[in-house]
């Protein structure tokens, strides 16, 4: 079930940057969860719409204790960066060693950290849950993940990218001491 269709033009991309994208029309707002990078029509399906899903993203973020206290405009840039991602149950969503490109939220769902061991045993460091984020340090540090990451159930979260996060925090440091005293938590 196609809810819209929107056609992208060369121009439209050059000014948006890298995606995803969110996209608004007729008072609803969906994510286009695929980077596009050439001009064309993109169609956003029912499984796309997040405005009843994610309820309203400034109010989610603001229950967060990473975000916690943040001003409405804070939250509302941290909004636009955010892009939804669903992953089915035992889909990988990073790999120890991988490049940290960004930090998760969970707002559905289930994910399992995890190491393996050179014989190939698993050892979950930890379960995260809905409101719980994950790999903030390797985003602020510049590397990579420390471990893996896995839906253990089918899961929604929000991922922020690293480049378009330390854009923000250039732009508004208060944010950055916010998010630092909620990790030293």
């Amino acid at each position: 079930l196609c809810l819209t269709a929107i056609h992208i033009t060369p121009a439209w991309l050059a000014q948006q940057g890298a995606g995803p994208y969110t996209l608004t029309s007729n008072d609803s707002t969906y994510i286009l969860d695929t980077d596009v990078t050439t001009s064309g029509t993109a169609f956003i399906f029912a499984g796309k719409k997040i405005q009843e899903q994610v309820m309203n993203k400034v109010q989610f973020l603001s229950r967060l204790p990473l975000f916690r206290g943040l001003p409405d405009e804070e939250l509302r840039t941290l909004s636009e960066i955010a892009a939804a991602r669903a992953y089915r149950r035992g889909e990988t969503i990073f790999l120890d060693g991988g490049e940290g490109h960004g930090f998760y939220v969970v707002v559905t769902g289930k994910v399992k950290i995890y190491k393996l061991s050179p014989e190939g045993k698993e050892f979950v460091l930890h379960v995260m849950g809905s409101e719980e984020s994950f790999a903030e340090v390797p985003v602020f540090e510049g590397r990579s993940y420390p471990a893996n990451a896995e839906a253990v159930e089918d899961t929604r979260v929000l991922f922020f990218p690293r480049d378009a996060l330390l854009r923000a925090i250039r732009r508004d440091p208060a944010l950055a001491m916010n998010m630092l005293a909620a990790l030293s938590a």
